[in-house]
């Protein structure tokens, strides 16, 4: 029994302590949380403005905010913007179509005000971000094309050295030697020649600026007008060559069509109608089936030196022959001469022979004179046929510019051969030796071995014959080669058939 006494005893000794130490656990607990209240309470003000303060920052208007697309509705898609709400953007404020859009997307929106009567959402809009960000886009491009190459800017005023503008917020400035294209000994232009461009709007191009450069931050534009108008006039003129290669190419391309087309029409020896279209320094241009021909100057008239606009109207058809025909480079030749008559054969119509004629000494040659008795119709007067008497040198006799009567004794080549002689009383007249004006000025008897043994001025080879009739006339017989051949053409013979002594 006092054993369990003992036990009962100690018991409660060890209960007591236990209530003890809890007692001082709980005290010391209650110290600490009481510390830990008292702590929280004295922090309290301090978290519940910064929270106040922070709400207020994230719900302002204007405030962007990244979003992302957590349902899609038919007036409009909700999203979440890591705020208390989640944010919700009308069709009208999406500013894209909606079925472009799809869950999970993320793009930012702005913060608008709700004027409507729901407050579950944020309202917010998408279609301001983008405008800002494509307007900010645009402008950082402005800026990036202003300083690297050409913008247009409104002159406001003049200073000392030039003009000035703004773009944007940068200030321009134009030299004066930049403003117009002038000639470099040009004097600079004055403050009253200035004065014109103020008010007015130009096409600048940015130019180094070092003094710009050096100070980093400044924005300022040094410019120019005048590179500008300069590399205008240089495309002008590369679009001007463009164009006009093009023209020539695709005329090229037509005039080969039209060749090809009209190939068996175009033949050398082929008399065409030809409508005149266009003169130049070096011919006539023709239109002949559609295809462009060329009749040159020399082809227009047997008369040298003949205007075609005296000859030929624009727009009027003639007959003409074709001469040549160059089928690598589609070229047609023509001639109108060639279907006219000679001057010579003209003149053998109107001066037959015994016409005692007028005419003007053009030429002087050693051999004779040629004499003009009308445009392209020249007549020669051998020296024999000047005078009875012997003459020597024939400027001795005649004069360039000298009217004189002569009479028309026979037709060589396409020459006519004049007499002054003829019309002079012979000194001594010979009955026996007159000729009738058709006959020959001499004998056919043995005419062959005459010119064999002849070494004279007379001579007349086939080869002199061709020359003459492709350089006939009074300027071809001024050559001394010529001389020696036409002397010969037109020897000296009389009506008495008597030989100068």
């Amino acid at each position: 029994m006092m054993f369990d006494e003992m036990h009962e005893v100690v018991e409660n000794v060890e209960a007591n302590e236990e209530v003890a130490t809890a007692t001082e656990e709980v005290k010391a607990e209650e110290v600490v949380n009481a510390a830990a209240e008292v702590k929280a309470e004295d922090a309290k003000p301090t978290s519940f403005m910064e929270e106040a303060l922070k709400s207020m920052v994230e719900i302002r208007v204007g405030k962007r905010l990244e979003c992302t697309v957590v349902e899609i509705r038919e007036d409009g898609v909700v999203v979440s913007c890591n705020q208390k709400k989640d944010g919700f953007i009308s069709v009208e404020e999406l500013g894209s179509d909606i079925s472009t859009l799809n869950v999970g997307d993320t793009f930012k929106a702005e913060l608008i005000e709700n004027k409507s009567a729901n407050k579950e959402f944020l309202f917010l809009s998408k279609k301001n971000v983008d405008e800002k960000l494509a307007a900010k886009a645009a402008k950082e491009q402005a800026e990036k094309e202003m300083l690297s190459g050409d913008f247009e800017v409104t002159i406001s005023g003049v200073n000392k050295g030039g003009l000035v503008a703004t773009k944007g917020d940068y200030s321009v400035f134009i030299p004066k030697s930049q403003v117009a294209i002038r000639r470099k000994d040009a004097e600079p232009l004055t403050e009253e020649q200035l004065q014109e461009y103020v008010g007015k709007t130009y096409t600048v191009r940015k130019l180094d600026d070092k003094e710009s450069e050096q100070k980093k931050g400044r924005k300022r534009i040094v410019a120019s007008i005048r590179e500008v108008l300069f590399e205008t006039r240089r495309k002008e003129a590369e679009a001007r060559k463009k164009a006009r290669e093009e023209k020539i190419a695709n005329e090229k391309q037509e005039r080969i069509d039209i060749f090809n087309a009209n190939a068996d029409r175009l033949q050398p020896n082929l008399i065409v109608p030809g409508k005149v279209k266009k003169f130049v320094s070096f011919g006539v241009f023709v239109d002949v089936y559609g295809f462009r021909a060329l009749c040159p100057v020399g082809e227009v008239s047997w008369v040298r030196d003949t205007d075609p606009q005296k000859v030929f109207e624009i727009n009027k058809e003639y007959e003409f022959l074709i001469t040549k025909v160059n089928v690598e480079k589609y070229e047609v030749t023509l001639s109108y001469k060639t279907l006219q008559k000679k001057p010579s054969e003209l003149a053998q119509e109107k001066y037959p022979i015994g016409t005692v004629v007028k005419g003007v000494v053009q030429s002087i040659v050693n051999f004779g004179a040629f004499v003009s008795l009308e445009p392209g119709v020249d007549g020669l007067i051998h020296k024999s046929n000047i005078s009875y008497e012997r003459v020597e040198d024939v400027n001795d006799v005649l004069t360039v510019g000298q009217e004189v009567e002569a009479k028309v004794i026979a037709y060589k080549q396409d020459g006519i051969s004049l007499s002054i002689k003829d019309l002079l009383p012979n000194p001594n007249p010979q009955p026996k030796t007159e000729r009738s004006e058709h006959s020959r000025p001499r004998p056919e008897k043995n005419v062959g071995e005459k010119k064999a043994k002849r070494n004279d001025d007379s001579y007349e080879s086939q080869e002199e014959k061709e020359n003459y009739e492709a350089f006939g006339g009074h300027e071809a017989a001024s050559n001394p080669v010529f001389s020696s051949i036409l002397g010969g053409l037109f020897g000296g013979n009389n009506d008495n058939g008597n030989e100068n002594k």
